[in-house]
C-alpha cells in the first residue's frame, strides 16, 4: 500500500515529487536507455493528463532487483521527457524491497518532472518544457497528491520566470540528478540530460 507524502519543497520535493525523487534518487539503473521516444512530448504530456487516475490501492508489484526498473522503463515509454531524457539514474536497486504500478508510476512521472524543471532553469526547449509543466499537476502521479496546489505554484513560478517554490524545487531536482549521472555512469547506462 502506497502513502501519500505531503509537498513541501523546503522539506524537499513535495509529497509525490520527493517520494518519487527520493525513490527516483535513491532507485536507478536498468539494462538500457529509457528514452521517452515516439511521439512528441507535448502530445504524451496531453495524452498523460487525460489518462485515468492510478489506483494505488491494486494492481501489479514489482521486486526492485530487475522487475521495478523493467515497469519503469516500459512507463517511461509514454511519459514525456527532455531530449536525452531518461530513467536510468532510478535506484531501484538500492531502494529495495517491492514496488506497487502506481509507485513506480509516480516515480517516473516525479523524475520527468525534475526534468523538466531543469529544462526550464537550462534554458532548454523552453517552449516544449513549459506546456509540459503547465499538464504535469494533471498527471495520475500527481492529481491526488494533498498538496497539489503547491505543486501548481511551482508550475506556475517555472513557467512564468521564477519564484521560490521553483528554486527550491529546482535546488532539490539538481542534487537529484547528481546522485542519478553517478548511478548511471557507475552502471555503464545512458545517463538522463
Amino acid at each position: 500500500m502506497t502513502t501519500q507524502p505531503r509537498f513541501s519543497w523546503k522539506a524537499g520535493l513535495p509529497a509525490a515529487a520527493m517520494a518519487t525523487v527520493a525513490l527516483t534518487a535513491i532507485l536507478a539503473s536498468g539494462t538500457g536507455s529509457a528514452k521517452g521516444a515516439s511521439a512528441p512530448a507535448e502530445l504524451k504530456a496531453t495524452a498523460l493528463a487525460n489518462a485515468p487516475s492510478l489506483d494505488r490501492h491494486a494492481g501489479p508489484s514489482y521486486d526492485a532487483d530487475g522487475p521495478a526498473r523493467a515497469a519503469a522503463l516500459r512507463a517511461s515509454a509514454e511519459v514525456p521527457m527532455p531530449d536525452d531524457g531518461n530513467v536510468n539514474g532510478i535506484r531501484w536497486e538500492e531502494a529495495g524491497g517491492v514496488f506497487g504500478a502506481a509507485e513506480v508510476q509516480t516515480v517516473v512521472e516525479a523524475n520527468a518532472f525534475c526534468q523538466w524543471l531543469r529544462a526550464v532553469q537550462d534554458g532548454r526547449q523552453l517552449d516544449t518544457a513549459k506546456h509540459v509543466l503547465d499538464t504535469v499537476p494533471d498527471w495520475p502521479g500527481f492529481r491526488d497528491q494533498p498538496d497539489v496546489d503547491l505543486l501548481r505554484t511551482t508550475v506556475s513560478e517555472a513557467v512564468g520566470g521564477g519564484g521560490g517554490e521553483y528554486e527550491a524545487a529546482v535546488a532539490q531536482c539538481e542534487a537529484s540528478h547528481e546522485r542519478e549521472v553517478a548511478y548511471a555512469d557507475q552502471l555503464g547506462l545512458s545517463v538522463s540530460s
